[in-house]
């Protein structure tokens, strides 16, 4: 969905904007601040989701965790440091962080892919379609 919304977003953008020069960097601005708020909000309702709507999803995948740990053979007390280790990074608070941070970089590798395709004309050294591109961004 991050790529399609990267690519909507943006051609969106310089449709609205009717630029005749629009380029890779701008193209790029646009689709990483688009990521960066996707990612701000894709953060919040996960964090809001498992500390208020789902509270104990997060327990019973440690339940699975520690019976799958037993089925292959570790011991109760390697078990129960690996629950303690993974109890302590998996808190609402610390998924919704790693998931921004996650999509932020995802978003920044996707956004220089997809910016090559999306730029739009040439700089030209046409003294009119420069000062048209100018009159543009403004």
């Amino acid at each position: 969905f991050l790529i399609a919304g990267i690519i909507m977003f943006t051609r969106k953008y310089r449709a609205d904007n009717q630029l005749s020069y629009f380029s890779y960097g701008d193209a790029f601005k646009v689709s990483f601040n688009m990521s960066f708020f996707a990612a701000i909000i894709g953060a919040f309702f996960l964090y809001v989701f498992y500390k208020f709507i789902s509270v104990d999803s997060l327990k019973q995948l440690q339940i699975a965790q520690q019976n799958m740990l037993l089925q292959l053979g570790y011991s109760d007390d390697e078990v129960m440091a690996t629950s303690k280790m993974m109890s302590a990074i998996t808190g609402p608070g610390i998924l919704a962080f790693s998931t921004f941070i996650s999509n932020l970089f995802w978003g920044a590798i996707i956004s220089l892919i997809t910016s090559i395709f999306l730029k739009k004309g040439t700089q030209s050294i046409d003294p009119f379609n420069k000062d048209m591109s100018k009159i543009d961004k403004e």
